[in-house]
């Protein structure tokens, strides 16, 4: 059995797909430390779990850091996965629906 190529393992990717894949990769090179993380729908999530205040849209949950950072800079990650991911709902609606339940890690080479 052939293995395909490395450049066409993302062939079937949707154009969304795609755009989050990309989006992702950049979320992870602005943040060394990140190591993966999930999305899910706030509905979903057991209230005690659940931001104050929030009772419907997307949160980041199981957010991995390595190695481990201060409280001050976990913070500032979760920020900006959280800014990066509003930026991506706000430029590509569709992914809203695609997002949720998925758990996005760091390649290691």
């Amino acid at each position: 059995m052939k293995l395909p190529s490395l450049g066409s393992l993302n062939a079937e990717l949707t154009p969304l797909a795609e755009d989050v894949s990309a989006r992702i990769r950049t979320i992870f090179d602005d943040c060394p430390h990140l190591s993966g993380f999930t999305v899910q729908d706030v509905s979903a999530l057991p209230e005690a779990l659940r931001p104050q205040g929030v009772e419907a849209g997307l949160a980041v949950t199981d957010m991995a850091i390595h190695p481990l950072v201060s409280r001050e800079q976990c913070q500032s990650i979760y920020e900006s996965l959280s800014l990066a991911l509003l930026e991506l709902l706000c430029d590509r609606p569709a992914a809203k629906e695609y997002l949720p339940g998925r758990t996005f890690a760091r390649s290691v080479h």
